[in-house]
């Protein structure tokens, strides 16, 4: 494994590792031996109140120098008390300017998806669908959460406004400040993607970590790790 070589090579105080749920962990804690305790634990944007669907394994990797001094479960637990405001919906995140030409950018098979989702899933309240996918083979839509992003997330589509996300709209939907209102509910600056195109930006979200769980996992390790306390005598 690349991470494990640098990790050897640098080797980190903390790092954290990310994977999908079914990842075995024993496999970090063999490929790090003794220098390392590790910590596991799941999240998911939902947790922290954004209609996403993307739920992952993150570790705590710790080296032997420092050690936990508050479980980790009990920080979720924090988090899951502070995060019960209503969450926004996934229209919600529809930021950029509506195009008037939707009929236009769709292909054939655009439009053969989009009805088949409507076909197959309308009962079922159906609002986003991923129109690269075939509803009938392998479909991904969601109805209250964005179902998971690929790299080829550039066709999902709000079907109750008949507009596509566009890559600025999933990039915060995925929690990154790229327009200043959500900025300024994040509290940090805006980050600046006017010289990427939309379906860079869209296949950069749909490969990425979601900014909320990688930031509680960095403040759990921020938090939580220490030194050992020194034993006098």
């Amino acid at each position: 494994m690349v991470l494990m070589k640098m990790v050897k090579k640098s080797q980190p105080h903390v790092f954290v590792h990310e994977n999908v749920c079914g990842f075995p962990p024993q496999e970090l804690e063999r490929a790090l031996g003794k220098d390392y305790f590790v910590h596991s634990f799941t999240l998911s944007p939902q947790m922290f109140n954004y209609p996403v669907s993307r739920k992952r394994l993150y570790s705590l990797c710790i080296c032997q120098e420092l050690v936990l001094v508050a479980a980790i479960t009990d920080f979720l637990k924090t988090v899951d008390l502070l995060c019960r405001d209503p969450a926004p919906s996934v229209g919600d995140f529809l930021l950029s300017e509506k195009n008037p030409d939707f009929e236009n950018v769709l292909t054939a098979s655009n439009k053969k998806f989009l009805k088949g989702y409507e076909s197959e899933f309308g009962e079922r309240g159906i609002t986003v669908a991923d129109l690269q996918q075939n509803p009938k083979k392998r479909p991904r839509w969601g109805s209250c959460v964005m179902p998971t992003l690929t790299t080829g997330c550039s066709k999902m589509v709000h079907i109750p406004s008949q507009r596509l996300f566009s890559g600025l709209d999933l990039a915060a939907c995925h929690g990154m400040p790229v327009t200043q209102s959500v900025a300024t509910i994040l509290g940090t600056s805006q980050l600046n993607v006017g010289s990427i195109s939309n379906s860079a930006l869209c296949s950069c979200v749909g490969n990425s970590m979601h900014l909320s769980c990688i930031g509680a996992a960095v403040t759990a390790a921020i938090l939580f790790t220490a030194p050992p306390p020194k034993i006098e005598g």
